[in-house]
């Protein structure tokens, strides 16, 4: 082969390579959790990182009493506007928050949620980084078993991203009932991070890189009311995967 049909060559690779678009991913940077009995919920973590996708989920042993906001001293939090679920029989009440994109300086670590009087409950941190441009709000819900069983289904969202992460939420009633396990309702895997502070009465959990808003199954120790809250969000201004690549990541 020609020197210049190797240059050629080489320059064409160079091309094609260059105008192949990356596949947007996202990542468990870290995950924790707290507990209280009083007007706050602390959660004690690692430096946020900056740029970070960053959710709360808030458990509380009471139907009537709220999540009044969630901080961290750097980060501002959102509400989620249809993620509280509340049941008065089994008094219990849940709730979540997020940061789409966390300040590059400050390091907060502490997240605090301010409760509206003095509550038992847990409350649960995640966070995610992604390689696109930005991430927004793809999906949301909650839901109340009002019936009691040692299964309760998660919330089903229909997803329109092509690579989301999806939080879900569990806290069970009357009866104490420990949470035992989550199972996929589709081909998402929800264990990014699976955290169930046993033997107790909640649970968080997350899928990252998946299309699947199928509602998850949670299995409980014993049959007993729960509600359960869920956010989804969708990466912006990347490429989806190829065909053929698993777009559930589990690590």
């Amino acid at each position: 082969m020609s020197g210049r049909v190797t240059r050629w060559l080489t320059l064409l690779l160079l091309v094609i390579l260059a105008s192949t678009p990356g596949w947007s991913t996202l990542t468990l940077v870290q995950s924790a959790f707290g507990n209280t009995t009083t007007t706050t919920c602390t959660i004690s973590i690692s430096a946020v990182g900056g740029g970070h996708l960053l959710v709360v989920w808030d458990g509380l042993f009471s139907a009537v009493g709220t999540s009044n906001s969630v901080s961290d001293g750097t980060n501002t939090y959102t509400h989620c506007s249809n993620c509280r679920a509340s049941d008065g029989t089994g008094t219990i009440s849940g709730d979540m928050w997020y940061v789409l994109s966390s300040t590059l300086t400050g390091g907060a670590t502490t997240v605090t949620v301010t409760h509206s009087g003095n509550l038992s409950g847990f409350c649960y941190y995640a966070e995610y980084a992604f390689t696109a441009a930005s991430v927004s709000v793809d999906a949301s819900g909650s839901a109340d078993d009002a019936t009691g069983s040692a299964t309760q289904l998660g919330v089903a969202m229909t997803l329109t991203g092509t690579n989301d992460v999806v939080v879900q939420g569990i806290v069970s009633g009357s009866g104490a009932p420990t949470i035992n396990s989550i199972a996929a309702g589709g081909t998402a895997s929800f264990t990014n991070p699976f955290i169930h502070p046993a033997p107790d009465r909640s649970a968080i959990a997350g899928a990252i890189n998946t299309t699947d808003g199928s509602a998850p199954t949670w299995t409980m120790s014993a049959s007993a009311r729960a509600v359960v809250g869920a956010m989804a969000f969708k990466e912006a201004g990347g490429a989806s995967p190829p065909v053929g690549r698993k777009k559930a990541q589990v690590f």
